[in-house]
């Protein structure tokens, strides 16, 4: 159960999604109200099923925010995210309040761009270092031309270590990482974004 629940942190965190383009700026991560990602997750030999959902849209403080249900095997975790020209932002970590928001892709993008951040756990903020590049990807959902950002950071004694590809108009579409010594990955599967 801690490892998925550190799995969730990082895939929410890492895969946070937003509404709308602003102007003719792609948009990395396209939150709408219904809209769904399919991923395939591996993890101990095992490959899981997983979803993310925009299951609602408000604004809190200066921010408009999305909730996202992830859906693992029977496990439903839901997170708060934003995202705006400045990047990608979780709200909440594990469901605790991530104060300052936590800037999972910093925007406009530029390469080997770095900075840092904190995650939320039991009562403590953790250190976690970014690092922005860029690859082309191939996933089941398709070949993309992606930033990537790599996460790095030790949680109660446990080092984290994950890399996310963030495709323009389409989010989150591939993450690798290691939690404890256990590697998995997540590929997209199905993208069903709202209208």
């Amino acid at each position: 159960m801690r490892t998925l629940c550190m799995l969730a942190i990082c895939s929410l965190a890492l895969g946070a999604l937003r509404t709308a383009a602003q102007g003719d700026k792609p948009d990395y991560m396209p939150l709408k109200l219904g809209s769904k990602w399919t991923y395939h997750m591996k993890l101990d030999g095992q490959t899981y099923a997983v979803t993310q959902r925009v299951v609602k849209l408000e604004r809190l403080g200066d921010h408009d925010v999305a909730s996202l249900e992830m859906e693992i095997g029977a496990k439903i975790l839901t997170e708060l995210y934003s995202s705006s020209s400045k990047g990608v932002f979780a709200h909440t970590c594990n469901g605790v309040p991530a104060d300052p928001p936590l800037p999972v892709l910093q925007l406009p993008f530029k390469k080997g761009n770095s900075w840092e951040g904190s995650l939320p756990l039991g009562g403590q903020k953790f250190k976690v270092t970014f690092k922005a590049d860029e690859e082309e990807v191939t996933v089941p959902a398709g070949k993309y031309k992606t930033i990537t950002v790599q996460m790095e950071g030790e949680i109660m004694g446990q080092k984290i270590s994950a890399r996310n590809w963030f495709a323009p108009n389409v989010g989150m579409v591939k993450q690798a990482g290691e939690l404890g010594g256990n590697p998995w990955t997540s590929e997209l599967v199905k993208i069903e974004l709202a209208k």
